[in-house]
């Protein structure tokens, strides 16, 4: 089968973020060795999305089928923690890390911004969805990925 080309469409984030500390999750479990194992990759950058709990079944998708689309689009590994709450939050916090280029790991986050605005707009009033999609995504680079 013919490899596919990563679609990058977003704007290049201004800078990566990291949440979680060095070290974790520990690299003994299993999201901790498979993010250690994609960080180990040459020229691989790691940047942290902190979503609540209840936006990560929208993200993963039912069998896997959206995380795995959007990884298979972007070129960026995508690793959902979610039994543990990151170092220094709360209930119901959890950590999406992605790793790959800077243009991979732009084009994921916008694409789960993109999701988790629509799951949020139930919740979030119109004039707050900007601030809530920079607020998840540490990056004021939203409003053009948005369209």
């Amino acid at each position: 089968a013919p490899t596919r080309v990563p679609v990058i469409t977003a704007p290049l984030l201004t800078e990566v973020r990291h949440i979680a500390p060095k070290g974790w999750p520990d690299a003994s479990t299993g999201p901790g060795r498979r993010i250690s194992e994609a960080e180990a990759q040459p020229n691989a950058l790691r940047h942290d999305l902190l979503l609540d709990k209840a936006d990560l079944g929208k993200v993963i998708g039912s069998g896997g089928n959206t995380l795995k689309e959007m990884q298979a689009k972007t070129g960026c590994g995508i690793f959902v923690v979610d039994k543990e709450v990151p170092p220094g939050h709360e209930e119901p916090m959890r950590l999406v890390v992605l790793i790959g280029t800077l243009p991979a790991i732009s084009q994921a986050t916008a694409d789960v911004a993109k999701i988790v605005e629509n799951r949020s707009l139930k919740r979030v009033a119109p004039e707050e969805e900007s601030a809530e999609v920079k607020r998840i995504c540490g990056s004021a680079l939203l409003a053009e990925a948005m369209n």
